[in-house]
């Protein structure tokens, strides 16, 4: 089935085209079949679509060497000596030099003077630098000494510390012995030993039992072992029930030494009262020095926390004033240097101004080429501004050339191009739109194979080889159109004959034109190659 419905529409598309050939054979006026029919012999270009269109844009320019340049003086003075004409000058070699009294003294003048001026400022920064690291050094010694000042109090409250933990351990334990004696049972229970004994002073019994009653409470609140965070306050507290129980130990001493002595209850012998009274007074004794350790070792503490204090507070303000010497040193190197600047800028400016007039007595290529022309002679005066010579190397050459803006969108930079039908070059530079007054776009064209082979400021023709691509494009031969006041046309050979057919035409492409309607492919269309094609003419087409 889909091979029938193809052949049908074939069938239906050779029926429409039949019938619009004959419908332009109609249109021809008819010949007397008795005439003799005269066949004008035309060449023809078959219509074909494509999607690439090559032709040629022709343009003429002035020939420039590339790299080109024109020399002009920079300063005033006199000619002394110029590069050739014709003569290769390199990069760098100088192509002329002039002499100036002034501006030669005033580049001598202004080169001694930046010189001192380096000399002296940088002495003076010398003397900054080492006025900042004699700072640093006393700063760093004075880092040291503090730092040993910390060691050195460290050491001494170490020290201080061990020995009043000495101090409260050896008090403590004697106390604890010291109440022991003095207690009847455990300590906990809280019975005085002596409450109940014979004596002319009655009174102080139930006195002394609640004395030994807060003593024994002072003493357990104490810890065994004083650290060293609460050694001053465990000291303190220390020195208070110590005084307590040594106001208990000389209270029961009273006691004691008014006892009466006898065989009874409550009552000591002689021989008791003695022994107690002995160890009470050892327990005097033992109180009375473990009072003065304390209270030495009080006093002990608080002279070495003041003295660390004081030595530490010395070291310190001994290292922040080293510190603020640096700081100031550092600033005065910074003054010092920030004047040396300005003072070198200032004669780096007057040197720099005396140099670029100095140096412009002599100027370099500043590429290699050839001398094309001279402008002065040795021993002419010049100005700023005068011309001196011309400069260009001619084995690369460009030519500007303009273009219509209908071609830019086939350009690009390295679209290749021939200059006078031979010297091969390509596109360097392209102008991204066309001028407004002249619809044209600038366009340059670089050969680096010139070999001297055209003159700098000749005309030369330039063919860019370019193309239009697109889908389906048709081009014919610009000759081949007939410009009407009615319109545009060409003449296209049906059945023999020449027909006229009006066409819609796109860009001219060189000698070519793009054609958007009127031409279908296929089409033959005539050439006007030097023979006389009117419309209704009898043709044949050229083998």
């Amino acid at each position: 089935m889909k091979v029938i419905g193809t052949l049908v529409v074939s069938i239906a598309i050779g029926i429409v085209f039949s019938w619009i050939r004959a419908s332009e054979t109609d249109n021809l006026p008819l010949q007397d079949s008795t005439q003799t029919i005269h066949k004008k012999e035309v060449s023809v270009f078959q219509i074909h679509a494509q999607d690439r269109v090559a032709y040629t844009i022709s343009a003429s320019g002035t020939v420039r060497p590339k790299p080109y340049t024109r020399v002009f003086s920079l300063v005033s003075g006199t000619v002394v000596s110029m590069t050739p004409v014709g003569t290769t000058a390199i990069q760098g070699q100088p192509l002329y030099q002039l002499t100036d009294t002034g501006i030669e003294s005033s580049y001598m003048h202004a080169l001694r003077g930046f010189t001192q001026t380096q000399a002296i400022t940088e002495e003076r920064i010398n003397q900054s630098r080492l006025g900042l690291e004699a700072a640093r050094a006393r700063l760093l010694l004075a880092e040291e000494s503090y730092a040993l000042a910390e060691q050195q109090a460290a050491q001494a409250l170490a020290s201080a510390q061990d020995s009043g933990e000495i101090a409260y351990a050896t008090a403590h334990a004697d106390l604890q012995q010291v109440l022991t004696s003095l207690s009847e049972g455990m300590l906990a229970e809280h019975i005085y030993r002596y409450r109940a004994i014979a004596t002319t002073q009655t009174a102080l019994l139930t006195q002394v039992s609640d004395q030994f009653t807060k003593t024994v409470d002072a003493y357990g609140s104490l810890p065994v072992i004083s650290g060293e965070t609460q050694l001053q306050y465990n000291l303190t507290q220390m020195h208070k029930t110590l005084l307590a129980a040594k106001t208990l130990v000389d209270t029961t001493s009273y006691l004691l030494q008014n006892a009466i002595p006898g065989d009874q209850l409550n009552f000591l012998t002689s021989a008791e009262l003695a022994i107690t009274q002995t160890m009470s007074m050892h327990d005097q004794a033992r109180m009375n020095q473990d009072i003065a350790a304390v209270l030495s070792q009080l006093h002990g503490l608080d002279a070495v926390v003041i003295g660390n204090t004081l030595a530490l507070a010395q070291a310190r303000n001994q290292k922040n004033l080293a510190s603020i010497d640096v700081d100031n040193a550092q600033t005065l190197l910074a003054s010092a240097q920030k004047g040396a600047d300005l003072e070198r800028t200032g004669a780096q400016a007057q040197l720099d101004a005396a140099s670029y007039a100095y140096s412009n007595l002599t100027l370099l290529a500043p590429f290699t080429g050839s001398i094309l022309s001279h402008f002065v002679d040795v021993g002419d005066q010049v100005r700023a501004g005068s011309e001196i010579l011309e400069l260009g190397n001619m084995r690369t050459v460009e030519i500007s050339i303009e273009v219509a803006a209908s071609f830019l969108r086939d350009l690009q930079v390295g679209t290749p191009a021939r200059m006078n039908g031979a010297l091969i070059g390509e596109v360097s530079e392209l102008s991204p739109s066309a001028s407004v007054t002249s619809g044209k776009a600038r366009v340059v064209v670089v050969s680096q194979s010139a070999q001297n082979a055209l003159a700098v400021g000749s005309v030369a023709r330039v063919e860019l080889m370019v193309a239009r691509e697109g889908i389906d494009l048709i081009a014919i031969p610009l000759k081949a159109v007939t410009m009407e006041e009615t319109g545009k046309s060409v003449l296209v050979a049906v059945l023999g004959k020449a027909v006229k057919r009006s066409v819609v035409l796109g860009d001219v492409l060189g000698d070519v034109v793009m054609v958007t309607e009127g031409l279908a492919q296929g089409d033959m269309l005539i050439l006007r190659d030097g023979v006389f094609v009117s419309e209704g003419d009898v043709i044949e087409m050229k083998e």
